[in-house]
């Protein structure tokens, strides 16, 4: 599950396909194809539309400036939420979560936690 968590959140950092704030994988309860549209605007790091699979239980968001953009994860079922970002931020650990398991807000925190590092890099 780590991999899978870290392989997409790599992935959307590197490929930076998403404008603000916001959450992409919403916990499902079944993988599902999502298509991301963004706004193409000069205060955006990313212009670009983005197709990709969300899996089971995850929770994916992001946080964008002009110049870098924050990714954070965590599982539904998991302990820890994780960040990257585009400005060679490797995936690292950003908390752990509560004995229930990852929400909304704990991928949303470590999303705007790997765009300040971004900012420092």
């Amino acid at each position: 599950m780590k991999k899978l968590i870290l392989a997409t959140a790599l992935s959307l950092a590197s490929v930076a396909a998403f404008a603000a704030d916001g959450n992409v994988c919403t916990n499902q309860t079944a993988a599902a194809d999502l298509r991301k549209t963004v706004a193409e605007t000069a205060s955006d790091f990313a212009v670009t539309n983005f197709n990709f699979q969300c899996s089971a239980n995850i929770w994916l968001s992001y946080s964008d400036s002009a110049t870098a953009i924050g990714v954070g994860s965590g599982s539904a079922k998991g302990k820890t939420a994780y960040k990257g970002n585009s400005a060679g931020g490797a995936i690292t650990k950003d908390t752990d979560c509560a004995s229930s398991g990852c929400t909304q807000p704990d991928a949303t925190t470590a999303a705007t936690n790997g765009l300040n590092e971004a900012g420092s890099s």
